[in-house]
């Protein structure tokens, strides 16, 4: 679904020649996805027009490190998921963490609790542990942005209103249809995890960091894929809150709701 999901996007941009690859083999220990946040997400391709290319024969992890090896310099990545093909791309290209810039990696709760049930992790993390451990212990350059920063970004319920008063056209229609199918994106549930990381990514300077020693908990437990603060564990550039988020909202939000994609008055 996320394959198709991107391709559509992808198609609906005039951007086709953005390579787009995955890796069917699901890591053994891997946790899954509650099914609850599933539900409907059918509807992630309605209304996206049908790509016109198909996705790269590569899987991820090669794409990925062939990409950064071939790329203008600096490379950032760009890591929103559980970092399962980051990890294989590490595993297979050991020269890889020296072609990175840094990368930047949404996921971990350092010094506040995480979004997993009964657990302390955060999803992105507790999916798939081992993949987590792996990339934090790389000795690659890695900006986390974790619930500490995002907590503070929560989507804003006037957000909506916004989005249905703006000038239309493709793309914002097909975000609109999106919100009416997932109302608990503006009801306290959603925060801007992956947006907070992009402008990171970016440089855009929304959030305050600092460098600690973290690692992440592989043993089974109630802990299991928390990012804990250790000694011996590796210096991370970790993203820990937003001092203006109306700044952040009005850099982000304004740009979906009030401005046309195209640029058109």
């Amino acid at each position: 679904m996320g394959l198709e999901v991107t391709l559509g996007i992808l198609a609906m941009f005039e951007r086709e020649d953005v390579p787009v690859a995955c890796d069917p083999e699901v890591p053994p220990d891997a946790e899954e996805w509650p099914a609850e946040f599933l539900v409907g997400h059918e509807a992630l391709t309605s209304g996206l027009p049908d790509a016109t290319t198909a996705s790269d024969v590569r899987p991820a992890y090669q794409l990925i490190a062939e990409v950064a090896s071939e790329f203008e310099r600096p490379v950032t990545l760009y890591a929103v998921a559980p970092l399962t093909n980051v990890a294989r791309a590490l595993d297979h290209f050991p020269g890889l963490s020296d072609e990175l810039e840094r990368i930047v990696v949404m996921g971990g709760a350092v010094d506040v609790r995480g979004n997993v049930g009964p657990a302390n992790a955060e999803w992105n993390f507790w999916i798939d542990v081992q993949a987590a451990a792996r990339v934090l212990g790389s000795g690659a350059q890695i900006t986390l942005v974790s619930l500490d920063a995002t907590n503070d970004v929560p989507v804003p319920d006037s957000w909506l209103d916004d989005l249905h008063e703006s000038k239309q056209s493709e793309p914002i229609e097909y975000l609109s249809r999106l919100v009416e199918i997932f109302p608990n994106v503006t009801s306290g549930f959603f925060y801007l995890w992956d947006e907070l990381a992009a402008s990171v990514a970016a440089g855009e300077g929304f959030v305050t960091s600092e460098e600690r020693t973290i690692s992440v908990v592989e043993e089974p437990g109630e802990d299991r894929g928390r990012t804990v603060p250790d000694p011996a564990g590796s210096p991370i550039a970790v993203s820990s809150g937003v001092p203006d988020p109306d700044s952040f909202y009005e850099h982000f939000l304004l740009p979906l709701s009030r401005t046309p994609v195209d640029g058109d008055e």
